[in-house]
């Protein structure tokens, strides 16, 4: 249904902005590709893998390492390791709000009234929004719209005044529509964009309108878009970071400057796009304290994103693109080098209907499933919210009471776990191990742990069993062979090693345990004390 009404946004089982040839088995053997090209791995034979890659040559690397973090470590050696954090993202939630000044304010003003702590704002529409069918979206021509946002600077200047940053939002797409098409204009005149074999501009649909993509094989199309990201977000709105969307659709079929292949660039082209990105924030006087968050990316994004973050999940539970896909990717993430990764609060997608002039919500998330998801978020690297493609009809933090408690309570519980965090981020920058770890990573020994997908840990530390399905007020966890684990609210023994337990998991107390013999035990409580969610 969601294919059929949003433009094949629901994806299916072999879709993904986020590839990397790469792998890991139970038996601790690991492989990686160098090739750009398309490439398959078949793993449906009990007794091989079968490798294809679209290419003359064929080119990777066998990794040897004695534990699973040990091979992560060598992956990472060749795909790069994540720059740490700027400390000011560890002060608390990251506010994705849209709506221009006024609207933005309020919220912001309901935020700090409930004693929220706010990080920074993340405000998508700062170059305008259109309506479409899938609901609301942006005017890409990556320029302040301040007849949206008037006193944008006073705006900005407020949140720096208590610590936060403010984000923005970019892609390396360009609007054709007249009055929003400057930049297209311009950059197919100087040739920077890509064609047809025709040599026309190769237009790429999103959900209703058409745009053109920037050709980054070009040396100069590369140097324009980042001259634009200095002067109209770094320069003029005064950003601190932005969202840096999509770069996984380069066109199979289209022309690219210098008669570069588009099969190669394809995989390529994410990369560069971060690459890009990287550059922009590094050649001003504050990169170290910027920060951009990527969808797209491949082998070697590790070494030049400094944030990733995992698209855009429907409002719903389901595990097929819900909230259960949510911690499926942060596991697979951090096992492929993605070291540094989080979701959407409460998600993206929405889909809806209209009915005597008003809009009627056909999936879309229920005050629960966002209480949920800030729960599960709070254990990532980083917390933002998002008020999804429909906001006027989507619960948002700020819909009740109840709401605005969660995310005070969460918010403060993410803050509260800054010290230990900020180590892991440490240990991401210098060895590549992910924030978010599967259990195997840490007990591979134990077979039990190969088939979990809805439990994790935060470092070697804190295991994480979230509350995925509606109405849950319990939830199953297997704890580890080789390990003993304490409950994090009443600090009393949790479960046997080796032992499958239901453990309660109330609304506000999800199923989160120390382990017994865990160095950082004790800074972790006292941080949560010190944030007061903690008795």
């Amino acid at each position: 249904m969601v294919d059929l009404f949003d433009h094949e946004s629901g994806g299916n089982p072999y879709h993904t902005g986020l590839p990397a040839p790469y792998l890991i088995t139970s038996r601790l053997r690991s492989l990686f590709l160098e090739n750009l090209e398309y490439s398959v791995f078949d793993m449906r034979h009990a007794n091989r893998i079968d490798m294809k890659v679209w290419s003359a040559t064929m080119t990777g690397r066998i990794l040897y390492g004695k534990t699973p973090l040990d091979l992560i470590e060598a992956y990472t050696e060749y795909a790069g390791r994540m720059r740490v954090l700027p400390d000011w993202v560890h002060n608390g939630v990251i506010l994705g709000l849209m709506g221009g000044t006024d609207l933005v304010r309020s919220k912001l003003d309901k935020a700090r009234k409930a004693d929220i702590p706010v990080a920074g704002l993340w405000l998508q529409d700062w170059v305008g929004v259109r309506t479409t069918f899938a609901g609301t979206q942006l005017w890409w021509n990556w320029k302040l719209d301040e007849s949206y946002y008037p006193r944008w600077r006073e705006l900005v200047a407020d949140v720096e005044s208590q610590g936060g940053k403010v984000l923005v939002y970019i892609n390396p797409f360009l609007a054709t529509e007249e009055d929003h098409n400057e930049l297209f204009a311009e950059a197919k005149d100087k040739g920077y964009l890509v064609q047809k074999v025709d040599g026309t501009p190769y237009l790429i649909r999103n959900s209703s309108f058409y745009v053109g993509m920037l050709d980054l094989s070009n040396p100069g199309a590369r140097a324009w878009i980042k001259n634009i990201m200095k002067t109209n977000i770094i320069g003029a709105a005064g950003g601190s970071g932005w969202m840096s969307d999509f770069g996984e659709a380069l066109p199979f079929d289209a022309k690219l400057y210098g008669g570069a292949d588009p099969a190669v660039w394809h995989n390529r082209y994410p990369e560069e796009w971060q690459r890009v990105n990287r550059e922009a924030i590094d050649e001003t006087d504050r990169g170290g304290e910027m920060l951009f968050f990527s969808r797209s990316g491949f082998t070697q994004s590790p070494g030049v994103a400094t944030l990733l973050w995992l698209g855009d999940q429907l409002m719903t539970w389901d595990a097929y693109d819900g909230i259960k896909t949510a911690v499926v990717g942060l596991l697979s993430a951090g096992v492929s080098g993605f070291s540094l990764m989080h979701s959407d609060v409460g998600g993206y997608v929405v889909i809806k209907a209209s009915l005597a002039g008003k809009q009627i919500p056909v999936i879309n998330r229920t005050p629960e499933l966002l209480m949920r998801w800030m729960e599960l978020n709070a254990f990532t690297a980083v917390l933002r919210t998002m008020e999804g493609a429909a906001p006027d009809i989507t619960p948002q933090f700020d819909s009740s009471a109840e709401t605005l408690a969660h995310m005070e309570r969460f918010g403060k519980f993410y803050k509260g776990l800054a010290h230990y965090r900020k180590k892991l981020v440490a240990e991401a920058a210098a060895r590549g191990y992910p924030v978010v770890r599967h259990l195997f990573l840490h007990y591979p020994d134990d077979p039990n742990t190969h088939e979990l997908r809805y439990q994790f840990l935060l470092g070697p530390d804190l295991m994480v069993a979230p509350v995925l399905d509606k109405g849950a007020d319990t939830v199953e966890v297997y704890f580890p062979e080789g390990s003993e684990w304490i409950d994090l609210w009443t600090r009393a023994d949790a479960g046997k090693a080796g032992d499958w337990v239901r453990m309660p998991a109330p609304l506000g107390k999800p199923a989160v345990f120390l382990r017994k013999s865990g160095a950082t035990n004790t800074e972790i409580i006292e941080g949560l004390k010190a944030v007061g969610v903690l008795s």
